[in-house]
């Protein structure tokens, strides 16, 4: 079958761009889950998950939008501007300067807020990887990818600081490789 994108073009379901989509949609329930046991254990992430499912919805329009085959009103709505990335990367820093030098690797398990977190975090590099396509033929602009690529990175971050934040779940999850 087809569907339409937001310009009204008519493509097939198993297009690249729906494809790129739907995977950004699947990050964004895994995020209101993750949210879901973040308000479960009062870790004080809640706002800012929801603040980047909001923008989820906007990669997701930016997306929805050929930027080669759109109209100028359509592109201007749907544009995702350099701001949202630079947002992101300001967190990570913050988060970046509550950590320890790292010296193992945090295995993907613990609470689980951190569990559904780490999910979040591989279905982002899914979402990055399927995107990555789209903006090299130039049809979803460079920021939607760069916002990606800092969301997994965001990610990691959030599930070291919760790591290290519950001592018992770094005790457990730290795998060692010499």
């Amino acid at each position: 079958g087809k569907s339409s994108l937001y310009n009204g073009e008519r493509r097939s379901k198993d297009d690249e761009i729906f494809n790129a989509l739907g995977t950004v949609d699947e990050l964004n329930s895994c995020i209101g889950i993750a949210n879901h046991y973040c308000k479960k254990v009062g870790n004080g992430l809640e706002d800012k998950l929801i603040e980047i499912q909001c923008k989820l919805i906007e990669v997701g329009s930016n997306i929805a939008t050929p930027r080669n085959a759109s109209h100028t009103s359509k592109l201007s709505y749907t544009s995702f501007n350099e701001e949202n990335v630079n947002t992101l990367e300001n967190w990570i820093d913050t988060l970046d300067a509550q950590l320890p030098n790292l010296k193992h690797f945090i295995l993907p398990s613990g609470g689980e807020s951190s569990v559904f977190l780490h999910q979040c975090r591989s279905v982002c590099r899914r979402a990055e990887r399927v995107t990555v396509p789209l903006v090299t033929a130039e049809l979803t602009e460079h920021t939607v990818g760069k916002y990606l690529n800092r969301h997994v990175i965001l990610c990691l971050f959030v599930n070291d600081i919760i790591t290290f934040t519950h001592t018992y779940l770094f005790i457990s999850n730290v795998c060692l490789i010499d």
